[in-house]
């Protein structure tokens, strides 16, 4: 790290002695705008992970190319806000008649965040090389100019917006919309409070830009609800209201179980903070919002054992996945036993991605293991996998080895009786009264099983239309609960 200082106060010191070359270098290179005025300001390092370089990508596309508006969701104290200041400084080194309006949920961010700016460009380094300062007309913490040139003015969501426009009716970038955390997590439960930031998008923000197609708005923010401002916007993108959007989403956790910044906020810290509050985290740090309890499967009505009753009958399902190509594709398998009293229970589950000699060895290896080992319930009489592509080559190869399947359809009967092919919606709705009437049960948090977190969460997560990133899960307990429908029903 000390080697770094030293480099970086080589660099500004020859931004210094060389002031015009410098400016040129600086307006082209927002990185490297950021590294040194970071320094300059606080005296350490920039800290850049790869999604720092991907927000910083799209701001330059956003001021050297094509206008769109930009949607940013990413974890608290990601260093999003702290780029947008920089972002507001460097576009006023590019073109110094920018108009600004910067949007804060709260008074005190919009005093840090005005300051903060104005830091910048009053520094001795940001002068002598764009040859700026700040006019002394209007010099408030919310409301400020720069000496000749354009303004910015930040007020908080409930502060007066109306009688200022962003950007500038000229056909380069002049300026944007900024919409930083407009609501504070504990007020994301309030549906008064998101309508109003929503209502003021619509009916104030909107209509604050001095030129339609040139003025952008960037809205950056973490997740608090699944009807905040983001998933307003995303709703009205999907329905064709909205158009022009770009997005960059950062989920806390990868797929894999990796940290977005590692150095900020280790993997094992994220998966305590998933295991302690599934709703903050899934919102706040995943960036895909659940509501408490579910969305439609009510996970507070699962019930939880600590030790498993008499099981008379197991079975394992199988959800194949389409492709390992596609990031949303997961393959799981399901254990699941039910007793005399028609309950079913999750016992066991196994997700991951897996080629196909590998998805082979591991149903063969689950099969040999629960048939053979000692275990307090009976083996499976079969491996139920789902009728389709990967599901079907994987019962063939399975069926000759002599291994028992039954191949599972996504279908439902209508009042007269007659199948028909069932969406996942109607199929989880299906189920939905055995769960309510206590049928399903889950191991309690006491067990320590591994795959509970991801699995509650999935359950919880899933929507009506569709915008759930996963349902593998969802799928399986559905089958699940469909076959304690026919082990007990035999005509359903």
């Amino acid at each position: 790290m000390q080697k770094r200082v030293i480099d970086t106060e080589q660099r500004i010191q020859e931004y210094a002695d060389n002031p015009a070359s410098a400016a040129v270098y600086l307006q082209s290179n927002f990185k490297e705008f950021v590294s040194a005025f970071h320094f300059i300001t606080t005296h350490s390092e920039f800290e850049f992970a790869d999604f720092h370089n991907k927000l910083i990508s799209f701001l330059e596309e956003l001021v050297f190319g094509e206008p769109f508006n930009l949607l940013l969701n990413m974890p608290p104290r990601s260093g999003k806000s702290e780029i947008m200041v920089y972002f507001v400084c460097w576009t006023y080194a590019i073109n110094p008649y920018c108009n600004n309006l910067v949007i804060c949920y709260s008074d005190d961010l919009v005093s840090k965040f005005s300051v903060k700016m104005k830091s910048i460009i009053e520094s001795e380094l940001y002068k002598s090389l764009f040859g700026l300062s700040m006019s002394n007309t209007n010099d408030t913490k919310s409301f400020w100019q720069i000496e000749g040139g354009g303004e910015t003015r930040a007020i908080s969501i409930n502060g007066a917006i109306t009688g200022f426009g962003a950007g500038a009716k000229k056909k380069d970038y002049s300026g944007c919309i900024i919409i930083d955390d407009p609501i504070k997590p504990q007020d994301a439960r309030s549906e008064v409070l998101r309508d109003r930031v929503i209502n003021l998008y619509e009916e104030t923000i909107k209509s604050r830009k001095n030129n339609v197609e040139r003025t952008p708005i960037i809205v950056d923010m973490q997740r608090v609800h699944i009807k905040d401002l983001s998933g307003y916007i995303k709703k009205q993108i999907k329905d064709g209201n909205e158009t022009n959007w770009k997005d960059l989403i950062i989920p806390a956790l990868d797929e894999s179980g990796k940290s977005f910044w590692e150095n900020q906020y280790c993997a094992k810290y994220l998966l305590n903070k998933k295991k302690g509050s599934p709703y903050t985290f899934a919102s706040q740090y995943q960036q895909e919002p659940i509501i408490d309890g579910g969305n439609v499967i009510k996970t507070d009505q699962f019930k939880r054992y600590t030790q498993l009753p008499p099981i008379v009958y197991t079975k394992i399902i199988v959800d194949t996945a389409m492709t390992i190509k596609k990031a949303s594709d997961y393959t799981v398998f399901g254990l699941f036993g039910y007793d005399a009293q028609r309950n079913c229970y999750l016992i066991d589950l196994w997700r991951d991605k897996w080629e196909s000699p590998e998805l082979l060895k591991l149903a063969v290896n689950l099969w040999d293991k629960f048939r053979v080992g000692a275990f307090p319930f009976p083996p499976p009489r079969c491996l139920s996998i789902e009728n389709r592509v990967n599901g079907i080559t994987l019962s063939q190869e399975l069926r000759r080895r002599r291994i028992p399947i039954q191949l599972l359809e996504p279908k439902l009967k209508d009042y007269q009786g007659n199948e028909y092919v069932a969406d996942k919606v109607q199929r989880v709705e299906d189920v939905l009264l055995d769960i309510d009437a206590g049928y399903y049960w889950v191991p309690a948090d006491s067990l320590n099983k591994p795959f509970m977190p991801d699995y509650i969460s999935e359950c919880q997560a899933f929507t009506k239309d569709d915008s759930h990133a996963h349902d593998d899960q969802v799928d399986i307990t559905v089958y699940a609960l469909k076959e304690r429908q026919k082990i007990f029903n035999p005509s359903f």
